[in-house]
């Protein structure tokens, strides 16, 4: 009787240490969940662009591009630092 009271202690020490756990770190899973998903499509956008779209590009698509790409790039996060 003694070892299942011990045992039950125990289990609710450690149900008590793992909401503790969940609410710390709970806010800020929940505000980095979004970025996860905006890493991968950046990573396969940049593959993308870099096996498929610059081999059929000429010299002059290819420096139109890459500056399409860093004047868009500049905007869009100069106003989503501004407005997000």
């Amino acid at each position: 009787m003694r070892d299942k009271l011990g045992e039950d202690l125990n289990l609710v020490a450690s149900e008590i240490e793992s909401s503790t756990a969940r609410s710390r770190y709970g806010l800020v899973l929940t505000a980095l969940a979004p970025v996860v998903p905006q890493v991968l499509g950046s990573a396969f956008n940049i593959w993308y662009n870099a096996t498929v779209i610059e081999p059929i590009l000429t010299a002059a698509l290819r420096q139109r591009f890459f500056h399409t790409v860093v004047v868009y790039s500049a905007v869009v996060y100069l106003l989503e630092s501004i407005y997000g």
